[in-house]
């Protein structure tokens, strides 16, 4: 039984959902009119097709293609349940508020889906940001108060050369979601241009300081192409 759901303004600045296309878009907001009030859905290719789009002329083929879409990013996880395979929406309780759930509901995504999905802390939020595993922090030595920080962003800001604004850069961590190989991409694009710069510095050129790692972040700077030295057009000598 379809159910009323509703679409939160912050959708659509999803940097994620962006990368893939608008009709996969559209087939996501429709998996949550059909799945329970625990975000999970009927696999059924077909099934879901007719049920989302039931009067569009599209292909099974492509159709299937964007369901893959949607399971790359981690939008949507597969898993099966008695020969019959369904969809855990991972990020459905941070769409939907369900005031008073269903008893009427599917199965039960896998232990190991839903413990792999622990939140990240948000300071201020109600529905926090899911999908990173968390490490808890006690009070630090600046005297603050007890948080809860991502296993794989730890692993990134002991890397970063710049050790200011943690929690600030959490939460951009968190937003990025670094998943499917993108954390050793960052990872490895900060031991090059650590490598870059002190390259500079031995040379006398002009080397620019680290931005906060929250700016570095929401920037996308492991992007940053790292130019031939002899023919650098980031770093200049100062005039």
């Amino acid at each position: 039984m379809a159910r009323i759901r509703t679409i939160k303004p912050e959708f659509w600045d999803d940097e994620k959902m962006a990368t893939i296309p608008r009709d996969a878009r559209l087939l996501f907001i429709g998996l949550w009119n059909f799945s329970d009030d625990y975000g999970v859905v009927k696999g059924h290719p077909t099934w879901i097709k007719n049920k989302v789009f039931p009067y569009d002329d599209i292909k099974q083929s492509q159709f299937n293609e964007w369901l893959i879409t949607l399971e790359k990013i981690r939008a949507i996880i597969a898993f099966d349940h008695n020969g019959e395979k369904f969809y855990y929406i991972r990020t459905f309780s941070d769409h939907q508020r369900v005031d008073k759930p269903s008893q009427t509901r599917n199965p039960e995504a896998p232990a190991d889906i839903l413990e792999s999905n622990r939140s990240l802390f948000d300071e201020g939020s109600p529905n926090p940001p899911r999908g990173l595993p968390v490490v808890r922090e006690g009070k630090g030595r600046e005297g603050n108060s007890k948080g809860e920080y991502a296993a794989s962003f730890l692993e990134f800001y002991e890397k970063y050369p710049k050790k200011e604004a943690k929690a600030e850069a959490a939460k951009v961590w968190n937003k990025v979601n670094p998943q499917n190989g993108l954390k050793e991409i960052i990872l490895t694009a900060i031991e090059k241009q650590a490598k870059f710069k002190s390259h500079l510095k031995e040379t006398d050129q002009f080397c620019p300081e680290w931005p906060n790692p929250a700016t570095w972040l929401n920037q996308k700077r492991w992007e940053d192409e790292i130019p031939k030295v002899e023919e650098s057009k980031w770093f200049k000598q100062p005039s």
